[in-house]
């Protein structure tokens, strides 16, 4: 539409109708900006559509009736027992792992970013350590470093060190006696505590059996308490 035909278009009886006009014009602007605007709108939705699926895109890992080796994205070394999975998100925190059966961790160092562990009933935290996790039911050892075990991220949880195990009783975690003797002869008691503590102990009367366990005592404490329980003398070779 020229100009002339626009003023006559939209002049009525000496009186030029602005509002006419204007709407015509908007209306004319829209039919040309909207398929650009609903393009582009269709290209961001399906790029923030793709992003996400990577973000959130799922790596797995099984074993079935034989024990599997694994390397995580992160470099952790995983163990995989028959029957046993894990799950993780490579591209949004390949440090976060989901398992369930049984499975033992070497985990890659990395002081910034803890490596967690969800399990059905469990949950273990680290930076770097070996461990052995089991759901069914819920139960750690640790082999290296520290590592903290609770029922779930958010509860209240325990720190094991190496040599140490643990259980959720109750939905609560509880360690296991580091060392279960019955009716045990006094000279195997002695080299258990003997290779676990790096010293050699040794009695005159060795013949002698025990039976107790014990969690977090000390050499000494556990020495103490033995001579007491079986009227003995043990002595520290240096």
């Amino acid at each position: 539409m020229d100009s002339l035909s626009f003023i006559l278009n939209f002049f009525r009886d000496g009186i030029f109708d602005g509002r006419k006009a204007y709407l015509k014009l908007a209306g004319k602007r829209r039919t040309v900006l909207v398929p650009w605007l609903v393009a582009a709108a269709a290209s961001l939705a399906l790029g923030v559509f793709l992003f996400t699926e990577y973000r959130n895109s799922i790596k797995e890992y099984y074993a079935y009736d034989i024990r599997q080796e694994f390397t995580l994205p992160d470099g952790t070394q995983a163990v995989l027992f028959p029957g046993s999975s894990i799950s993780l998100k490579p591209h949004w925190n390949p440090r976060t792992v989901n398992m369930s059966g049984t499975v033992r961790f070497t985990v890659a160092k990395d002081p910034a970013h803890p490596f967690t562990v969800t399990a059905k009933n469990a949950f273990a935290e680290v930076l770097g350590t070996v461990f052995t996790l089991c759901d069914n039911p819920p139960e750690i050892t640790v082999e290296e470093g520290r590592v903290r075990f609770a029922a779930q991220a958010d509860a209240e949880g325990i720190v094991l060190e190496k040599g140490e195990s643990a259980i959720i009783k109750d939905g609560a975690p509880e360690k296991k006696p580091l060392f279960v003797f019955e009716d045990t002869p006094l000279r195997e008691v002695l080299e258990s505590l003997s290779g676990h503590f790096g010293v050699r102990l040794r009695c005159a009367e060795e013949g002698k059996r025990l039976s107790a366990e014990f969690k977090d005592e000390r050499l000494e404490d556990i020495i103490l308490l033995v001579e007491e329980a079986l009227d003995v003398k043990i002595e520290v070779v240096k």
